[in-house]
């Protein structure tokens, strides 16, 4: 009963922070581990690297843990205005760094749980942060089911959410989970345009445009530029196709779009100096792509759109000193037409195999 009551003290201090819910998982390895093991083996994860077996197990890495606490919090569900660059970038990435702004309200509960407990506790929080299968761990705390595009979903939130959470050395109860209910539903498969779900609960993330724009490093095939469309930074076609998120409630302020994103355009971020990205990205997820990431994105974006406000930015970036952005940006100057003079140029002068190839087949 003593355990009970802490948890329910948790419960109400999370939604005080701004938590939908709140709720206990135990830390054993989850059922599907065998199912884990053959995504990583066929690849689908493809340059996360950092995906492996060793977040089927959490008590071999943090040995005292006896309970994770999971909490799901809303983030911003409007689409924004369709005549700015903001809904290009994903919504959950449009606000203040998800990464930085729960793990500190995760230790302000777990000092919370210190306080009921009437003693100090070992702990560690996370926020996409940590070697944890945080998913899983959510729905087995009962916070939601897994959808068929192997995100969490809610019956009031829907997928909106950001987790975060803290290991506790304490023994909680663990919370009941709940039930799938996408039923007969494929909705967020039919979404994707590149096929990156091509089972329910399993992403291909060689083929995510999320992925391709956040996390991968290096060229983009030519054949996968179009994929991107017109996302600058993530994908949230197949959660907006989700009946569960028609209804979404308002998210935290913190996570709620910059007023600045509303004012970028492409041939800014085409161009973007260093000292611009660094004011302009500080303390946002939008990092994560790094600056060359996100200038090949914005070329990408400027070529499948045909823009010819950017033309000119694309003509000078066939002279950066990244042969990815050179090469990218005579792809995109070939999608515009009429720039065959300076590609030409560009030849002229270009030794990387890889550039040269997107030069000649842009002329």
């Amino acid at each position: 009963m003593i355990a009970k009551s802490l948890v329910q003290g948790l419960d109400a201090a999370a939604r005080g922070l701004g938590a939908a819910r709140l709720g206990v998982a135990p830390l054993s390895v989850p059922e599907h581990a065998e199912s884990f093991r053959a995504w990583l083996a066929s690849g689908s994860q493809g340059s996360m690297g950092y995906l492996t077996e060793e977040r089927l197990d959490p008590v071999r890495r943090f040995p005292w843990a006896r309970s994770a606490v999971l909490c799901a919090f809303p983030y911003d569900p409007e689409p924004g205005d369709r005549r700015t660059l903001l809904p290009s970038i994903a919504r959950y990435a449009r606000g203040d760094d998800y990464h930085a702004a729960l793990p500190p309200l995760m230790a302000q509960l777990a000092a919370h749980l210190e306080g009921l407990a009437g003693r100090s506790l070992r702990s560690k929080t996370f926020s996409d942060t940590s070697a944890l299968m945080e998913r899983d761990l959510a729905r087995r705390a009962g916070l939601g089911w897994i959808g068929k595009h192997a995100g969490l979903l809610t019956e009031d939130s829907g997928s909106w959410l950001l987790l975060a959470g803290f290991l506790t050395e304490l023994e909680l109860p663990a919370s009941s989970p709940v039930e799938e209910r996408c039923g007969t539903c494929t909705a967020c498969m039919d979404a994707c345009p590149t096929g990156a779900i091509p089972a329910p609960y399993r992403v291909d993330a060689r083929r995510c445009i999320a992925y391709l724009s956040i996390e991968h490093r290096g060229w983009i095939p030519r054949e996968m530029r179009p994929w991107l469309a017109d996302w600058l930074f993530g994908c949230d076609l197949c959660q907006e196709a989700c009946p569960w998120n028609q209804h979404a409630p308002q998210g935290l302020q913190a996570l709620k779009a910059r007023p600045e994103y509303s004012n970028l355009t492409l041939s800014e971020l085409i161009a973007l100096p260093v000292a611009r990205y660094t004011a302009l990205f500080r303390g946002s997820a939008l990092k994560r792509a790094t600056r060359a990431g996100l200038r090949r994105n914005a070329i990408i974006l400027a070529g499948n759109r045909k823009d010819e406000a950017c033309r000119e930015g694309l003509v000078l970036a066939l002279s950066d000193p990244d042969p990815v952005l050179r090469g990218t940006a005579a792809w995109a100057l070939g999608r515009l037409g009429g720039s065959a003079s300076p590609i030409q140029e560009a030849l002229g002068r270009e030794a990387d195999p890889q550039a040269l190839r997107e030069m000649r087949e842009a002329t």
